[in-house]
């Protein structure tokens, strides 16, 4: 099987990967919008440099795959890159370039609490993305699998990381909503995920990805970061939209 991953060099991308090569004998592609030099670790990994603005490129280098995963995100906007563009314009030229070249089946990353009315302006992009493409897919004839993880966690994550790095500062650090209650998920559980979709799960559904069970946030961040001074920071946030 002949895979190709959008965002194959970032952290969830490297976990599927190693998931790939311990389990499957699959070709992995890495689609990446800039030259990347990997490590040893993914030597046997092919890259191809697209252009993700642009429909052709994607599909030039989609020629022989048999499955797309779609893992590009952001979490902040700048100037040339809004939520738009990249979780609701994006996925659709991805899938356009599917339909062209002849890819049959795509894996999508979504996030758990999307929604036309979710609370933030990167669930609700998320939400018109994924919707799109289950559209677009139905329409094409493409077998789509969608995956809503909770937050991800793992060695090289984005999120526990930031305060693990900030509490190098400092041993005393504000936490807002402490008691706020989520199921982070391992990224390896997420990668086991997507691997598990290549064949399995059924067309046009999406799988939710947590933990068994729920988690205070100053819990979390004390058993990842180890011991730290963590107090409560009050915020009114009744009228308060969140932008990310």
């Amino acid at each position: 099987m002949k895979i190709a991953i959008t965002g194959g060099s970032g952290f969830v991308g490297r976990a599927i990967t190693r998931q790939l090569q311990l389990t499957t004998d699959s070709q992995v592609i890495w689609l990446s919008s800039r030259q990347l030099n990997p490590s040893d670790e993914f030597a046997n990994i092919t890259i191809k440099t697209v252009d993700y603005h642009d429909t052709d490129s994607l599909s030039s280098a989609l020629i022989g795959c048999d499955v797309v995963i779609h893992l590009v995100g952001i979490l902040h906007e700048t100037k040339t890159a809004t939520f738009d563009d990249i979780h609701h314009q994006l996925p659709q030229k991805v899938l356009s370039a599917c339909t062209d070249s002849g890819v049959s089946r795509y894996l999508h990353m979504s996030a758990l609490g999307i929604g036309k009315n979710a609370p933030s302006q990167y669930l609700q992009s998320k939400y018109r993305g994924e919707q799109a493409c289950f559209a677009f897919a139905k329409q094409n004839g493409i077998t789509m699998l969608s995956f809503r993880p909770s937050i991800i966690f793992g060695k090289e994550d984005n999120f526990f990381n930031q305060f693990a790095r900030l509490l190098k500062f400092s041993p005393v650090f504000p936490v807002v909503c402490p008691n706020a209650t989520f199921q982070p998920v391992s990224v390896t559980d997420v990668a086991k995920a997507f691997v598990w979709g290549l064949e399995n799960g059924t067309n046009g559904k999406t799988y939710e990805l947590v933990a068994q069970c729920n988690k205070p946030l100053k819990k979390s961040v004390c058993i990842t970061v180890g011991n730290a001074c963590l107090f409560h920071c009050p915020i009114a946030f009744h009228d308060y939209k969140a932008n990310y």
